[in-house]
């Protein structure tokens, strides 16, 4: 079973596609999750909202406590397998059947950014330089890793100070330092091609933008058809004006 783990403001944009992604798949093969900051009703998922929720703050160790409650949530049925991490401004490139046959049982998804990203912010973080990695925050975890992620707190300080995002390191640079190298798969900092797709300005990507992160607010039929033709199974940020595009 795949857990959809939303991490949301207030809202999920494209909510009327995530209901038709779904539709039509037998409810045994997936939950949903969504951890909120401001509890907005939602049209199709208001039922899946999680009961206690983490009152979030940029930059801090708040983001990766909120993921933590997902996880938690979602490893508590024995039938899941994967935990995705998804915002407010994901859609899915993908079908669910699709997202099914790419996810292989017991290894996580994770789209790795260069080491040399990690200094100088990390300099304070309690361990071996070369233990220490970033990635995306948008992963995919198998569930024995979002377990241990859960049941042990001992990553969490390492990554809780200003300046900072711990997002992008803790859950990679743990799973690293338990020596589970193995078990994960590393995307190398990819626009299109990691599980998750988003459009920095530094990425090898056809469409690249020329500065920052794209928010689309309208996208082209060729880059929709280059995206759901790469091994991309969901992508951001897509703002609610680029979804009749979809």
């Amino acid at each position: 079973m795949l857990a959809f783990c939303f991490l949301i403001y207030d809202s999920i944009y494209a909510e009327d596609l995530w209901a038709r992604f779904f539709e039509g798949v037998d409810p045994s093969l997936y939950r949903v999750y969504v951890h909120y900051k401001y509890n907005t009703p939602l049209r199709h998922f208001e039922h899946c909202k999680l009961a206690n929720c983490v009152e979030t703050h940029p930059w801090s160790l708040s983001l990766v406590l909120a993921q933590n409650r997902l996880l938690d949530a979602a490893v508590t049925h024995p039938s899941t397998t994967h935990c995705i991490f998804l915002s407010q401004a994901c859609v899915p490139l993908k079908t669910f059947a699709q997202v099914q046959a790419v996810l292989a049982p017991g290894l996580s998804y994770f789209n790795r950014c260069p080491d040399v990203q990690c200094f100088p912010r990390c300099d304070q973080v309690p361990l071996p330089r070369d233990a220490i990695k970033k990635a995306s925050q948008w992963c995919v975890l198998a569930r024995d890793h979002a377990s241990l992620l859960v049941n042990n707190d001992e990553y969490l300080p390492w990554f809780d100070y200003p300046g900072i995002p711990p997002d992008e390191h803790a859950y990679i640079t743990y799973l690293h330092w338990r020596g589970l190298t193995a078990e994960l798969v590393e995307t190398p900092n990819l626009a299109a091609g990691a599980t998750t797709f988003t459009n920095w300005a530094d990425m090898d990507y056809p469409y690249v933008t020329p500065t920052g992160l794209k928010h689309y607010t309208w996208i082209s039929p060729e880059e929709i058809a280059y995206l759901r033709a790469s091994a991309s199974l969901f992508g951001r940020k897509f703002l609610p004006e680029c979804l009749p595009c979809f």
